[in-house]
């Protein structure tokens, strides 16, 4: 399943929201995000303009009674690797902790001006998380799987729009 997430911040320009990404002290503002919770640093590194950051989630989901025979809600736990340049654009994937190839989401991230929105100055900010998802519940899975992904693709699309008044804050 394609995905695309637009996060609009409408105070803030690119450059602050790049930079907010790449803090690592932002994720302290992402406490109880719908899904996935709070998330805890992992690693990050800064190396010739390229902020490397790893995060680990827990998602919260209520998965439907046929999958819950495959998978434990309480083991679901994933990483979430990214790569930002600069101006805040890169790429990202995600590596489940206990169930290798139940879940793929590996895309792009795109970070611009978004004209229109008054923000005072006239300049807004849309950051765009693009990618395919994938869900893997083996051959005994296959007639939940399509309900498993509608359900981990709108938790993920709740969890990245519920960090946009996270990072708002954050920049004060």
């Amino acid at each position: 399943m394609r995905l695309e997430i637009h996060q609009d911040f409408v105070r803030h320009d690119p450059v602050e929201v790049a930079a907010a990404f790449a803090d690592p002290d932002v994720h302290a503002a992402f406490a109880d995000l719908p899904f996935v919770g709070t998330p805890q640093l992992v690693g990050h590194d800064v190396a010739d303009g390229v902020t490397t950051v790893a995060v680990r989630y827990r998602v919260d989901v209520d998965l439907p009674a046929a999958a819950r025979a495959f998978v434990d809600p309480a083991r679901l736990t994933f990483v979430e690797h990214a790569r930002l340049g600069g101006d805040g654009s890169g790429t990202f994937h995600l590596v489940p902790d206990h169930y290798p190839r139940l879940v793929r989401f590996a895309g792009t991230i795109a970070i611009g001006g978004l004209a229109g929105i008054d923000a005072g100055d006239g300049q807004g900010t849309r950051r765009i998380v693009a990618g395919d998802l994938g869900v893997d519940l083996g051959w005994k899975g296959k007639l939940v799987e399509g309900e498993v992904t509608r359900v981990i693709a709108s938790g993920l699309t709740r969890a990245l729009v519920a960090q946009v008044p996270a990072i708002e804050r954050h920049l004060g």
